[in-house]
């Protein structure tokens, strides 16, 4: 549904996107995951025709962006950074406008508005004038405003940036039902790591204009060096014992002895840990307790970009850093 090759944009000497190129498969959710000044909202401009592409190209639902503007925009809806809103008017007759935009016949704009007033939760203050909404409630008619022409294929732009804790979860529950009741493809940038983690199936890190990686949540975390699984023992000789019981494991990757905890790093914990357990048991080794440290959206962004991309938001942001510095110069 979204092809994007090479994608090249510069203001002025300044290059803002590098050389850009993934691709969005139809029903799917995908992310990119950045700072604020990483590239993504102009990547996400030249693909719904909002900008010029500089350099490269893209197809969006089978058109050109460059070349069939027009019939991109009509497959398209977009719920942008920037609030659009006529505060003036209502919740309903912003729908209604917009609707007219888009050609869509009164008698199918008057029942999609009422589905979408439904879906968002706002057919209570639907007659109310929008300057009188909360913030989170603005959102969501930007989205429902998105919406309202049936496109295949939507595009949200930080879509919770701003909100309460409270209004970022509705937001995502909305995103969800969009996408697995109606099977539409979303593409949606975020700098926000469970935002990216829990709604996006595939995920591309973005920094400085340039894709560093990009995959499943899971298969970043895993090629990140999986899980870390930290076993306090009793009974256990030395390192070159433990090597012999646990290299055989599938998923093992690596582990170190300290004379009393044993460090693992495996591929899928929950696959691991219990044969890791029997393994040890029948060679006479204890486990007196198991820890299972799960590798997080943070690491793998610290890995390939060298910085945190929430310090102050994670509990212990530092260890984080720590860890994953020390994984990268293991690697290298």
């Amino acid at each position: 549904m979204i092809v994007a090759e090479g994608l090249t944009k510069h203001y002025g000497k300044s290059l803002a996107v590098d050389n850009v190129s993934f691709t969005v498969q139809e029903g799917q959710v995908f992310g990119l995951l950045g700072p604020n000044g990483a590239g993504k909202t102009t990547t996400i401009k030249m693909l719904n025709t909002l900008i010029k592409i500089g350099g490269g190209r893209a197809r969006v639902a089978g058109f050109d962006v460059a070349t069939h503007g027009k019939e991109v925009r009509r497959t398209i809806g977009l719920v942008p950074q920037e609030m659009t809103l006529d505060r003036d008017q209502s919740g309903r007759r912003n729908l209604r406008i917009q609707a007219k935009l888009y050609d869509v016949p009164d008698d199918v704009a008057k029942r999609k508005i009422d589905e979408l007033l439904d879906l968002v939760d706002l057919k209570g203050v639907a007659d109310k004038e929008v300057g009188t909404y909360s913030w989170g409630m603005q959102r969501r008619l930007e989205i429902a405003l998105g919406l309202v022409h049936t496109p295949r294929v939507l595009f949200l732009d930080e879509p919770t940036l701003g909100l309460d804790a409270q209004s970022r979860l509705m937001i995502w529950d909305y995103i969800k039902k969009l996408n697995g009741d109606f099977k539409m493809t979303i593409l949606l940038t975020t700098h926000y790591l469970e935002e990216a983690d829990d709604l996006c199936d595939r995920i591309a890190i973005i920094n400085a204009g340039k894709i560093e990686v990009a995959g499943t949540p899971d298969e970043l975390k895993s090629a990140s060096g999986g899980d870390i699984v930290t076993l306090l023992l009793s009974g256990a000789k030395d390192e070159s014992e433990l090597k012999a019981i646990l290299s055989p494991i599938a998923g093992v990757t690596k582990f170190s002895y300290d004379g009393a905890s044993a460090v693992v790093e495996a591929a899928h914990a929950d696959v691991a840990v219990p044969e890791i357990i029997a393994a040890l048991s029948l060679r006479g080794v204890g486990v007196k307790s198991v820890k299972v440290h799960q590798r997080t959206l943070n690491e793998v962004f610290i890995e390939h970009v060298g910085k945190s991309l929430s310090v102050g938001e994670q509990d212990d942001s530092a260890s984080v850093v720590a860890r994953a510095r020390l994984l990268r110069e293991t690697r290298n």
